[in-house]
Protein backbone atom coordinates (compact mmCIF):
# COMPACT_ATOMS: atom_id res chain seq x y z
CA UNK A 1 0.00 0.00 0.00
CA UNK A 2 1.18 3.41 -0.59
CA UNK A 3 0.95 4.45 3.40
CA UNK A 4 3.59 1.56 3.72
CA UNK A 5 5.69 2.97 1.37
CA UNK A 6 5.51 6.26 2.77
CA UNK A 7 6.36 4.90 6.52
CA UNK A 8 9.29 2.94 5.19
CA UNK A 9 10.52 6.19 2.74
CA UNK A 10 9.83 8.07 5.55
CA UNK A 11 12.21 6.07 8.16
CA UNK A 12 15.43 7.19 6.03
CA UNK A 13 14.84 8.48 2.97
CA UNK A 14 16.38 5.78 0.48
CA UNK A 15 13.99 4.29 -2.11
CA UNK A 16 16.88 1.29 -2.65
CA UNK A 17 16.29 0.63 1.12
CA UNK A 18 12.69 1.44 1.03
CA UNK A 19 12.50 -1.41 -2.01
CA UNK A 20 14.37 -4.20 -0.02
CA UNK A 21 12.31 -3.71 2.71
CA UNK A 22 9.30 -3.91 0.87
CA UNK A 23 11.19 -7.11 -1.61
CA UNK A 24 9.78 -5.15 -4.54
CA UNK A 25 11.65 -3.12 -7.32
CA UNK A 26 12.73 0.69 -6.43
CA UNK A 27 10.57 1.36 -9.35
CA UNK A 28 7.72 0.40 -7.69
CA UNK A 29 8.84 2.92 -4.87
CA UNK A 30 9.14 5.80 -6.76
CA UNK A 31 5.48 4.97 -8.91
CA UNK A 32 4.17 4.71 -5.67
CA UNK A 33 5.45 8.29 -3.87
CA UNK A 34 4.61 9.93 -7.37
CA UNK A 35 0.42 8.72 -6.78
CA UNK A 36 1.01 10.19 -3.40
CA UNK A 37 2.20 13.09 -4.85
CA UNK A 38 -0.65 13.12 -7.20
CA UNK A 39 -3.32 12.41 -5.14
CA UNK A 40 -2.28 15.05 -2.77
CA UNK A 41 -0.79 17.71 -4.19
CA UNK A 42 2.44 17.36 -1.97
CA UNK A 43 5.55 15.38 -2.81
CA UNK A 44 6.62 13.06 -0.28
CA UNK A 45 10.62 13.08 -1.61
CA UNK A 46 10.26 16.86 -0.54
CA UNK A 47 11.83 17.59 2.69
CA UNK A 48 9.06 20.32 3.60
CA UNK A 49 5.96 18.31 1.80
CA UNK A 50 7.50 15.29 3.96
CA UNK A 51 6.58 17.30 7.15
CA UNK A 52 3.03 17.15 6.57
CA UNK A 53 2.70 13.58 5.67
CA UNK A 54 4.62 12.81 9.40
CA UNK A 55 1.95 15.21 10.92
CA UNK A 56 -0.81 12.82 9.12
CA UNK A 57 0.56 9.17 9.90
CA UNK A 58 0.68 10.93 13.99
CA UNK A 59 -3.07 10.83 13.87
CA UNK A 60 -3.52 8.07 11.96
CA UNK A 61 -3.70 4.80 14.51
CA UNK A 62 -1.47 1.56 13.76
CA UNK A 63 -3.31 -1.45 12.66
CA UNK A 64 -4.59 -3.66 15.47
Amino acid sequence: AASDVYKRQASDGSVTKTAEQLFVHKNTVQYQLRKIAEATGFDPRRMDHAAIFQMALLLIPDEP
